[in-house]
């Protein structure tokens, strides 16, 4: 009987909490490309973002970077949420990204993309229109 009763007064307390606002999501930035080139070390591929609705500089996002046979993907995590104190709010927009290619001698190659110009809306975010080519020095 106790565990029963247990039971309806948890259920009770899920059915009469506050509903919580939902959080502001993490866009999906998906860069889509190959490599030129060839490389004495390990080629490095590192993505920047900056909001288009506030002026910022550029940010490291998380990311993860898949590179195999000269073709990679890029996939960064741009946070909605905008920077106050008293309550999370969702107006952050993705502006600029900036991908740059380097390797352990330092060689890099770095392309600027405008969200509006170079990408399409997608279901989680956005993904390059057509795949773009960075260039590493042969060595």
């Amino acid at each position: 009987m106790t565990i029963s009763r247990t039971l309806i007064g948890l259920f009770a307390a899920i059915l009469i909490a506050p509903i919580a606002t939902p959080k502001c999501i993490s866009l999906r930035i998906v860069v889509r490309g190959r490599v030129a080139g060839s490389s004495a070390g390990n080629p490095k591929l590192s993505l920047q973002i900056a909001s288009a609705t506030r002026p910022e500089a550029l940010q490291t996002v998380r990311q993860e970077v898949s590179l195999k046979d000269g073709r990679f993907e890029v996939t960064g995590w741009f946070n909605e949420a905008s920077d106050t104190a008293t309550e999370e709010v969702c107006d952050r927009l993705p502006g600029l990204v900036v991908i740059t290619l380097g390797d352990s001698t330092g060689n890099t190659d770095r392309q600027q993309l405008e969200i509006q110009r170079d990408f399409r809306r997608t279901k989680h975010g956005y993904q390059t229109i057509k795949p773009i080519i960075l260039r590493m020095d042969s060595h």
